[in-house]
This record gives C-alpha cells, structure tokens and sequence, in this order.
C-alpha cells in the first residue's frame, strides 16, 4: 500500500481577488444645519461615511481640541485653504457674530472639511489645527491660520461602528447586499456533475457526482480606540450565517490506496471598505472540501453527505475573550454510503468553512485578523463482503437497518468543530459535535 500522502487541488485560474470600496464622508443623518450650536465648538464629534444619502460608518472622536464640523453650518457660503490659513465666507450675519463671540477666547481648535475648497482630497476630510482667527465683517469672511493634520494628532480615542457597508462584487461566485442589519455576503458554489476532483493512476479517481456550497453572512461590530496610548479598548463582531452544503462522492479505488486530497475551489478574496486614514476593514469567507481514504483493496464506493447550519451566529470580543461565544451551531445532517466490492475501507467527506475580518486602525498604526475555521466531517468504515448500503441523518444520529446483511458492517462518525482566532494572540474551541451510529 502506498504511503500516506497528503495533495492539494485549486480550481483553475481560481486565484485570491481582493477589492476595495472607499467611503466618503455623508453628512450625519440626524445633523440639522441650521442650529447655531453646530458652530460651538465641541471635543466629541461625531462623522458619517458611506455612499450616496445612506449612513453606513458611524466614526464618533473624542478630541484632543474643541473642533467644529463646518459642512454641518447652513450658514457657510464657501470653504477655500491656502497652505497656512483657511477662509470661511459666510452668508448670514448672525452666524459671522456668533463665531467671533465663539471662537475668539480659543486658543487652539479644530476645523474639519468636507472637500470644500481644495481643503482636502476627493472622497476625504480634512483636520486642520486652528492658532489665530481674524473677522472681516464687511465681507463676511473669517480667515484662520491653520496647518493641516490628521485623526491620529487630534483626536485621543475614537468609537466606530460599522453596519450596512457596501462591498464591490468580486466574482460571479459571491453576492454582496447590505441592508440596516449589516454587511451580507453570500456565496455560492455549484460544480457540474460528474466533475473529476482527483486522479491518481493507477490508484484512485474520484468524482463529484453533486457538490454545491451556499453560505450568507451578515456582519456588524464596534470598535473602541484610545490614540494616546495606543490601545484597542473595544472590539466587538457579530457574525450571523447560514450555511448549505451538499456532497456526492464516486470513488474508483483500483489499488490499495491512503492519502488525502483538498478541492479549494477559491482562495479566500478580501473586500476591503476604506475609510481613509481612520479605518479599513476586509470580510472575506472560503470553502474547501475534500476526502481522507483508505483502502485495502479494489473497491467503488460512493457517499452522501447534507450539511446545513440554518441558524448560526457567533459573537467575537476581542479585548474580552470569556465573552466570545457560538450559538446556534446545531447541525442538521444526512448521509448515504455505497460499497461494490469486498474490502475495508475508510472513506471521510468534509467540508471546510473560512470567514475573516481583517481590520486595519489609523492608518496601521493597530492591524489584526480575526475570524472562524470551521470543519465538518463524516467518516465512513466499511468491512463488508459483498455490495451494501446504508444511511444515517438527522440533528443526531437516525439508523435504517432494513439493508444490512451479515457480513457487512458501516461506521459513521460525524465530526464538527468552530475555532475562533484573532491574529496571533488568540484562538479557541467554540463549538464541538461529535455523534456516531454503527449498522451490522
């Protein structure tokens, strides 16, 4: 019998395809412009990114200055910067008075555009450190002398919290939609029947006679971080899935045979959303299935396996792991096994599962991967003379011994598992099933 070999399969020109949405600054759904304290300065700002009219990242600062957001000002006629000073033209007198009554005994502050006069880059915001402010009532105008500067120098902590992001699509296999519950992706994988998996001649074909993947996952999450010291103080994800799978397997064993193979149908593809310089986060989510066997002999088999998790939600904390938890991972499963020949063998389907979050904080200045693995796999040992069946499935475990004979016996073991991690510092057993069913 050959040693125990271990190949891996990628489907042709199926290689990693990363994208990136860029969201741009939207104005604050519940922000009326026309109230006068949107001129006040505050040291708790909060700002909208998205697409379109639609709220889809909500950033909330803690300032280091008082800062004014100044597209929330109706009164602001125009916005233009020079490289030292901006100059604020306004169209309303009263609101002119209140800023020299409010901004005057400032010592330093913080103005923040909205790609208003080439203040800042398209699609961006900008922060500028304010020193002196000078009034022109007869135009109007208040000029201010300010350098520019960033999130990271002016702020001390900022909270995200990210829901109904829009995520470009990909490929053909995988559906991207968002709604106010969150991000969703689905993918979906269907091969044509009779697809030829592996073949290792003069050992061992096999075939996928069915094999059809559907997985939707919505995401949503928090995040919470100090600027000075740098420190994640909150980090929070809630994945909610379902996941389908369906596989039918023909193995032509022509020889004694062990080893093991993997069909990756596609690499893993981030799908990044960019705020600029605050944050960047990527979901991405992969499939594998594959086959462990061993035989001693010539043999054909062919195995079933149904596969569904209709309810499955996941709850990450990564400041405070205790608090991570898995629900919902009931499975519910079915499977059929065939033999034609005299033989022992073992023949072992599974199905992999990978979902991550990439998050990247303040322009890297805090980068890290969290996520799942999970692994489902059903394992069949046949010791029979003569061809059988058998079947088992359910939430446990069903028995239908109508077809067994003497001399023939099946083992079914089925396996599942869900491994949380988050980049190298953390990861754990979150969910563990383990049922078996023996038919003589």
């Amino acid at each position: 019998m050959l040693a125990l070999v271990t190949l891996a399969l990628a489907a042709v020109g199926a290689n990693a395809v990363n994208t990136t949405s860029v969201l741009r600054p939207v104005l604050r759904p519940q922000c009326n412009r026309k109230d006068p304290a949107n001129l006040v300065p505050s040291n708790n700002i909060t700002l909208s990114y998205g697409a379109a009219d639609d709220s889809l990242v909500s950033v909330a600062l803690a300032m280091k200055y008082p800062s004014v957001v100044l597209e929330e000002v109706a009164a602001i006629d125009s916005v233009s910067c020079a490289d030292t000073s901006i100059t604020i033209t306004f169209n309303e007198t009263a609101a002119f008075q209140q800023t020299s009554q409010q901004w005057r005994a400032l010592d330093d502050f913080v103005m923040v555009t909205n790609h208003q006069g080439n203040c800042d880059v398209q699609e961006e915001r900008g922060f500028f450190l304010v020193d002196t402010v000078t009034w022109d009532e007869a135009s109007l105008q208040v000029v201010a002398d300010a350098h520019k500067s960033d999130v990271a120098n002016t702020a001390t902590s900022t909270e995200i919290s990210f829901s109904n992001v829009p995520v470009q699509n990909p490929s053909a296999k995988r559906d991207v939609s968002t709604d106010e519950n969150g991000l969703h992706i689905t993918n979906k994988l269907a091969l044509p029947a009779a697809t030829t998996l592996f073949s290792y001649d003069p050992y061992v074909t096999i075939t996928a006679d069915e094999a059809s993947l559907t997985s939707n996952m919505t995401f949503s999450g928090k995040l919470k971080y100090t600027v000075v010291p740098p420190k994640v103080e909150e980090l929070q994800l809630d994945i909610d899935t379902y996941f389908g799978a369906d596989l039918g397997l023909s193995v032509d064993v022509k020889a004694p045979y062990s080893g093991n193979f993997t069909y990756d149908p596609e690499d893993l593809g981030y799908n990044f959303v960019d705020i600029p310089g605050i944050i960047k986060l990527g979901p991405a989510l992969g499939f594998a299935i594959g086959v462990e066997l061993d035989a001693n002999a010539a043999a054909g088999i062919t195995t079933d396996f149904g596969l569904t998790f209709p309810d499955a939600k996941l709850h990450f904390d990564l400041v405070n792991t205790a608090a991570t938890a898995a629900t919902g991972w009931n499975p519910v499963w079915s499977a059929n096994a065939n033999i034609t020949q005299k033989a022992a063998v073992s023949v072992n389907p599974y199905v992999e599962l990978g979902v991550k979050l990439v998050f990247e904080i303040m322009g890297g200045a805090v980068s890290l991967t969290s996520g799942v693995d999970t692994r489902s796999k059903l394992n069949n040992d046949f010791i029979l003379n003569a061809s059988q069946e058998a079947g088992t499935g359910g939430t446990g475990i069903g028995q239908d011994n109508t077809n067994c004979q003497e001399g023939f016996a099946i083992k079914s073991d089925f396996f599942f598992s869900v491994v949380g991690f988050a980049t190298q510092w953390w990861s754990q057993e979150l969910w563990n099933v383990e049922s078996a069913s023996t038919i003589q």
